[in-house]
């Protein structure tokens, strides 16, 4: 061999050399890259089977030769050798989750293909455990499944507390719908019969006392014809009592509104009034109850309260009505006021009959308020 042929020999077996350290070099750097990673990376050939592993436990053997199906549960096979083959033709394929065969433990599998020149030769496949956020998720959907079975049965609840509110609203407007029958009975049977027939008397009276001369005959006869028309105006008034005319003709509002300019034409009392316009035409009875129960507060303002002003305000609150009445006036001690003032104990009564509340607050110089809290019942349907 010449020397320079040597020459020639020496230089490419230093180049290998070299090539070799670095190669070398090269794999050592990425063996320490793959021993300090937390998870395990895998490198696989086309059947799944095992030719490298970042790092193992000392007290168990290697897994290096055996297969990746061996340590996860079958029904998780189909959708890794899925994914394994994507690899193969050149796809990298989503992250795969899967549960081993050591109970409890559930693992990440994300997989890329490994190229020699142009063609696929190993798939490489980094395991992450994912134990703690497999089970973070079961118990978040159990709790998940656990919440919609609590709303669910609420829901049922619900449901069926509402189906008893209607039919209660429905016996209520009923009952109330009955009494204001009642009432209106009465009012006519007084009408027809007590009041037309001592109006035919008074007109009788009348007429015979053209023909009594002055004396005592003819007082005892004007005594009678008066105390007659006085019982004809009391029958009438209780007529009106019954049901104001005002309420069954053009409704509650218009009758309050007509109540508070009578306070003022009549007494110089100023009401203000405030009226939520959602509320329209009510059940009778709770009309009566409501429209008795501001003239009552009312008149306690004009008679005991020692002012010339009051408001009141008509609101609804989903499904009830709430009404009160204020004064700024002078008050008074409400546990000491119940023999006297039997007109507050009207306004208990009426509001607990038709399944309300009534709330009057007050203290010596601080003014009163009456409130009454009254179901919302209207006048045409029984919703």
């Amino acid at each position: 061999m010449s020397s320079l042929n040597v020459s020639a020999y020496e230089k490419v077996k230093q180049e290998i050399a070299i090539l070799e350290r670095a190669h070398a070099e090269s794999e050592e750097r990425w063996r320490t890259l793959l021993d300090n990673v937390g998870d395990f990376v895998l490198l696989v050939d086309r059947d799944g089977k095992i030719e490298s592993i970042n790092r193992t436990r000392p007290d168990q053997p290697s897994v290096v030769g055996t297969f990746g199906r061996e340590y996860i549960l079958p029904e998780y096979h189909a959708i890794v050798n899925a994914a394994r083959a994507q690899c193969f033709e050149g796809i990298r394929p989503e992250e795969v989750l899967v549960q081993t065969i050591q109970e409890g433990l559930w693992f990440s599998i994300r997989m890329a293909p490994i190229y020699e020149g142009d063609m696929v030769t190993k798939v490489l496949a980094i395991c992450a455990d994912t134990t703690e956020r497999r089970k973070a998720e079961i118990a978040l959907n159990e709790a998940n499944e656990l919440l919609e079975d609590r709303v669910e049965e609420r829901t049922r609840e619900l449901s069926v507390i509402n189906q008893l509110l209607r039919e209660q609203r429905e016996r209520l407007r009923n009952l109330l719908d009955m009494q204001n029958r009642d009432r209106q009975l009465i009012a006519f049977e007084i009408h027809d019969g007590m009041v037309q027939d001592m109006t035919a008397a008074a007109m009788y009276m009348e007429s015979f006392g053209d023909l009594l001369e002055n004396g005592p005959a003819a007082d005892a006869h004007r005594k009678g014809l008066g105390l007659l028309r006085d019982a004809i105006a009391e029958a009438r008034a209780l007529i009106s009592g019954l049901r104001p005319p005002i309420l069954e003709g053009e409704g509650l509002q218009a009758a309050v509104q007509s109540l508070v300019d009578e306070f003022a034409v009549r007494h110089q009392f100023t009401v203000d009034l405030e009226w939520d316009a959602s509320i329209l035409r009510l059940a009778p009875a709770l009309e009566t109850a409501i429209y008795r129960g501001i003239q009552e507060a009312l008149h306690n303002a004009l008679q005991h309260g020692e002012t010339d002003r009051a408001a009141v305000v008509v609101r609804r609150q989903a499904e009830r009505v709430n009404v009160q009445v204020s004064d700024q006036g002078c008050g008074f001690e409400v546990e000491n006021a119940g023999k006297k003032r039997h007109g507050l104990k009207g306004i208990r009564e009426r509001a607990n009959v038709l399944g309300g509340a009534s709330r009057i607050t007050s203290h010596v110089g601080q003014g009163s308020t009456v409130e009454l809290d009254m179901p919302l019942i209207d006048a045409l349907s029984p919703e």
